[in-house]
């Protein structure tokens, strides 16, 4: 009549769960800011905000100073390099036909070293700009000298930024673009420091985020 309810007591487990806030973040290792490492001036833009992109696609296409610069610099390399060559071809021909001289020769030869080594320097450069070994090679056949310079997505994934606006100025601080993979993600959950012995390796965990409020 009191509604007293009488029963055996005994041992079971009990399930306790520790709440905690957190945040939803993409991995640092698929995660790609891409920028550029000299000023240039946006020239065509070729992805959205939120357009998803592969591996190698091309994102903006650049003109910059530095770049015909550093092109033009290329192209006078590989000319120095070829007379430095024949040169050195010539010389060693009339050595051995004891018509040159050794002096001469030695000459030729220091010519080319140099030559070599300021050829290996502009190609550098150019790595550094980010152009790949094949476009380097291009740019050697072609001899055109463009001051533009494409980038190109180093991850796939989604365009979660993009700061390319066409004819704006940028420098080496500027992130023209944002790129995440957001096939797997990380969640971040702040602990308070009294809680972490509750906190094992191998724990399960659900996980809650308001955009679906119902689903665990």
């Amino acid at each position: 009549m009191g509604g007293i309810v009488v029963d055996v007591a005994k041992a079971q487990e009990t399930k306790s769960v520790l709440k905690a806030m957190g945040k939803v973040l993409a991995p640092t290792p698929q995660t790609a800011i891409v920028g550029h490492a000299f000023s240039a001036r946006v020239a065509r833009v070729h992805v959205k905000l939120g357009e998803w992109v592969d591996k190698d696609d091309e994102l903006v296409t650049l003109e910059s100073h530095e770049v015909g610069a550093a092109k033009s610099d290329f192209f006078k390399a590989i000319a120095d390099l070829e007379l430095a060559k024949q040169n050195l071809e010539r010389e060693k021909e009339l050595f051995e036909n004891e018509v040159g001289i050794e002096k001469d020769l030695r000459a030729a030869e220091a010519q080319y070293t140099i030559a070599q080594t300021n050829h290996e320097a502009a190609e550098k450069r150019l790595h550094i700009f980010g152009f790949t070994e094949e476009q380097v090679q291009e740019i050697a056949e072609t001899h055109q000298i463009h001051a533009a310079i494409s980038l190109y997505a180093p991850i796939a994934g989604k365009i979660v930024e993009n700061n390319a606006v066409r004819g704006a100025l940028i420098d080496q601080t500027t992130e023209i673009m944002k790129i995440i993979d957001p096939t797997l993600l990380w969640v971040d959950a702040q602990i308070y420091e009294k809680d972490i012995s509750k906190v094992k390796i191998g724990q399960e965990v659900d996980i809650k985020v308001p955009a679906h409020p119902d689903e665990i």
